[in-house]
């Protein structure tokens, strides 16, 4: 199941929209680190049936969620030229964060790195 799912059905494009936290709030453990094969074994299953995948980090989509939006929209302007408006072009462009590692999700979660800016 998606977290969210972005469909234009004159287009024909689906979008499966995840979002992806370090570690679990309640027991802490790590989740959505590099090289977790249910993520892969996820990304895979859409993509095999044309979906286009989109990973934020919770951080981003929390602290940014305008230059989400925008960056959403700069991929659907790829196939849909139309996406785009005025105000979105206004708005800066989503920096990318590098994707962590087991051990980095457990040193988040012993830092409860999450609270920071679930605030």
């Amino acid at each position: 199941m998606p977290d969210f799912v972005y469909y234009d059905s004159d287009w024909n494009i689906y979008i499966d929209i995840e979002i992806d936290e370090p570690y679990d709030k309640q027991y802490r453990k790590p989740r959505h680190y590099i090289g977790l094969s249910k993520d892969q074994v996820r990304n895979n299953c859409f993509l095999e049936n044309n979906w286009i995948v989109i990973r934020f980090s919770e951080e981003q989509v929390v602290k940014f969620p305008d230059s989400c939006c925008k960056k959403i929209a700069e991929i659907i302007s790829k196939f849909n030229p139309l996406i785009l408006t005025e105000r979105l072009e206004s708005i800066d462009s989503l920096k990318e964060t590098p994707r962590w590692s087991y051990k980095d999700a457990e040193k988040m979660a012993g830092k409860c790195y999450r609270d920071k800016y679930l605030q």
